[in-house]
């Protein structure tokens, strides 16, 4: 899997002027993308399964210039989405190269890093339009900490 983000994910990310690590590899759980825009600096993550299972997902946020101190001071709120085929609670919503359970137990136990890789680079444009707006898609999730009142964090569903 990290062979395939790290093949065809990270020359796009460059391609498209993000600053990060040339390769995916090793056993970090997450590996981080930046890059500066007029409204802060863009970050997207590719975050691992804990579990070491093939899946990943994409964090994407704008760190705004004055950083979070400046929206704790201005109560305003902190904005993530993350970026999957599907909604959903656990990694099994997540992009997968694990066939479910039901194929393997029929035998077909091959990975499919490719099509995860493949399926997750098909939101980019996506990804692009949640920078510029920033607002829950039917790939991208919403979370956020709401600095007026509490630092609890809310997600949409």
């Amino acid at each position: 899997m990290r062979a395939a983000l790290a093949g065809r994910l990270v020359p796009e990310l460059k391609r498209r002027g993000f600053v990060g690590p040339d390769k995916i590899d090793g056993n970090r759980t997450s590996h981080e993308y930046t890059r500066t825009s007029g409204s802060g600096t863009e970050h997207l993550v590719v975050q691992f399964d804990k579990h070491k299972r093939p899946r990943f997902i994409l964090n994407v946020w704008v760190m705004p210039s004055g950083g979070l101190d400046e929206l704790i001071k201005r109560g305003v709120l902190f904005i993530q989405g993350r970026v999957a085929p599907r909604p959903g609670p656990c990694t099994s919503f997540w992009f997968r190269a694990d066939r479910p359970w039901w194929h393997r137990l029929v035998g077909k136990n091959s990975t499919l890093e490719n099509e995860a890789v493949a399926q997750a680079l098909s939101y980019f444009d996506a990804i692009e339009d949640w920078f510029r707006d920033p607002r829950a898609t039917s790939h991208v999730r919403i979370i956020w900490c709401d600095y007026s009142n509490t630092e609890e964090c809310l997600t949409s569903r």
